[in-house]
């Protein structure tokens, strides 16, 4: 009595070989791996740069509109950049202005929709 075993694609995963006339396999061919780009060793060179001592981080496109913006103002902008727009301020506030917090809103009311930048309140004594 044999058993009749049906492998995905027609390869045995055991030895991983073609199993002998396989029964309607969707897939019986093995594919290579694609092959790993080399490194253009002409490309290279070495230098004796020092390690920077601190991160940089270049300017976003929104860092000159963000400079100008007080805290209790807000940007408007269409629906579809409010998402994009606050997170670059909230990028910018935790740089520049940690005391505030963001705050937005998809549709004002006019089709446009806002970016506030506010700040913190106050925490609330305990009693």
């Amino acid at each position: 009595m044999t058993a009749k075993t049906t492998f995905v694609g027609g390869i045995n995963p055991f030895i991983g070989q073609p199993v002998a006339a396989p029964e309607k396999a969707m897939n019986t061919r093995i594919r290579p791996k694609p092959a790993t780009p080399t490194v253009d060793i002409g490309g290279l060179s070495i230098c004796d740069d020092p390690i920077p001592e601190h991160r940089v981080s270049p300017e976003g496109k929104y860092d000159a509109l963000l400079s100008k913006l007080k805290p209790g103002q807000c940007i408007k902008c269409p629906s579809s950049d409010v998402n994009r727009l606050a997170n670059a301020i909230k990028k910018h506030v935790e740089r520049k202005h940690p005391t505030c917090m963001v705050r937005s809103m998809q549709d004002y009311g006019d089709g446009m929709g806002r970016v506030w930048m506010l700040p913190r309140p106050e925490p609330k004594a305990a009693k």
